[in-house]
């Protein structure tokens, strides 16, 4: 069982070398460096975040309301105006 996953282990290393150290499009200094996984993050910090998200998502909404047509549809210039933000998950 180990030898398989020492395998997989080292075929998983080799193509990520062979990307440029890329892994599922980071590097290994992104990932050290960007933001803490999502456990390490306290309730309050996610919280501000999801707010920060619906505000966004909010905001995007109500710009593309200007432009919307009686059928439903956008014009599409509202998309020179309107920043898309796709709806957020429900908070916590």
């Amino acid at each position: 069982m180990w030898i398989r996953t020492a395998v997989l282990l080292a075929i998983f290393l080799a193509s990520a070398a062979v990307r440029g150290g890329k892994v599922y499009g980071a590097t290994a200094a992104d990932s050290a460096s960007s933001t803490p996984a999502p456990g390490a993050m306290d309730i309050s910090d996610r919280r501000k975040k999801c707010q920060q998200q619906w505000k966004e998502y909010r905001e995007s909404q109500a710009c593309f309301a200007l432009f919307r047509l009686v059928n439903g549809g956008v014009k599409a210039e509202a998309f020179k105006y309107c920043r898309e933000v796709k709806q957020p998950e429900l908070c916590e």
